[in-house]
Formats: C-alpha cells, sequence, structure tokens
C-alpha cells in the first residue's frame, strides 16, 4: 500500500500544479487511489478503505487547526 500512496501524492502533487484540483470533495482522489490499489492488485475495497482513513485523517487535519 505503501507504493500506492507514494504513486498517488506524487501523481496528485503533478496534477495540482496543471491546474487540477484533486481532493474528496470531487471524488477524484479516492478513484485514483482505487484504480491504483486495483493496478497493484490490493482490490477496489482496499482501494476504498485507505481513501476513507486518508478523508478521515484530512478532517482530523482540520478539526486540529480550528482548534
Amino acid at each position: 500500500m505503501d507504493a500506492v500512496m507514494k504513486i498517488y501524492e506524487d501523481l496528485k502533487k503533478d496534477l495540482e500544479k496543471a491546474g487540477f484540483v484533486i481532493n474528496n470533495e470531487n471524488g477524484i482522489s479516492n478513484s485514483i487511489i482505487i484504480a491504483l490499489s486495483k493496478a497493484y492488485g490490493e482490490g477496489k475495497e482496499q482501494g476504498k478503505k485507505l481513501g476513507r482513513i486518508k478523508t478521515l485523517e484530512k478532517i482530523e487535519r482540520k478539526v486540529l487547526e480550528m482548534s
């Protein structure tokens, strides 16, 4: 799963530099993670779990910033 997340982070940076919005609000972030998980043979469900974890981590960071 580390390989999937490394590729995802690199891809996200490159796409954002090009002007694309990559986040969970538009669903693109989770779609990329699911596709990468499938490509690595880890399955759609594992990709969904990882996407949810990343979303929760982002929410947690925002809550901490607001405190």
